[in-house]
Formats: structure tokens, sequence, C-alpha cells
């Protein structure tokens, strides 16, 4: 076993996964709007809210467009319950404080 002794430092890190999907909204009432000739159109802000609501089903083919991985613009004391990751080390027991 090597003793040598090591250094290291810790950075809270922040990752952000951007995911798209495609949903098909019903054209009904609860998304038109009456313009100033009479005519009916697409309310737009309706039309979006109405989409988010259905994307909330299961069955809605979310997929991961992107990933972001950045320092976390608030730095913070590690809380004892999180893990932290040593890439040299095997033993994530100890990174826990488990021994």
């Amino acid at each position: 076993m090597d003793n040598t002794k090591t250094y290291s430092m810790q950075l809270r890190l922040k990752r952000t996964i951007i995911e798209d999907c495609y949903v098909s909204v019903p054209v009904t009432n609860s998304i038109m709007k009456e313009k100033e000739d009479g005519s009916f159109g697409i309310d737009f802000e309706k039309f979006v809210k109405e989409a988010i609501s259905i994307s909330a089903n299961q069955n809605v083919d979310w997929q991961i467009e992107s990933s972001l991985i950045e320092a976390h613009p608030t730095q913070a004391v590690r809380p004892e319950e999180r893990i932290l990751f040593h890439p040299n080390d095997d033993n994530i027991d100890y990174w826990k404080g488990n021994l």
C-alpha cells in the first residue's frame, strides 16, 4: 500500500439536464380566444399551458436533449449525509464518514 499523503479540495457542482418532448394539444374552446373582428383564434398562452399540463402524463416520451455541469453558484459545506466522490479511492464508505 502506498502511504504517500495527497491533498484534495471539494467543490459543489450543479448539473442541469434539458429534456424535450412533443405533445398534441386538442383544439378546443379551452385554448381559443375571440378576436376583435368576431373570429376565433388560438390563445397562445392557453395553448402552452395546456401543452405543459399534457406533458405531465407518464406516457410522454421525454428525451434528454443536453446537459450542463458547472460549479454551483452557492458553495457550502457538504452535509454529513451526502456522499463525497473521490476518484482515487475504491472504498466509498470512507468518504461517507463510515470508517
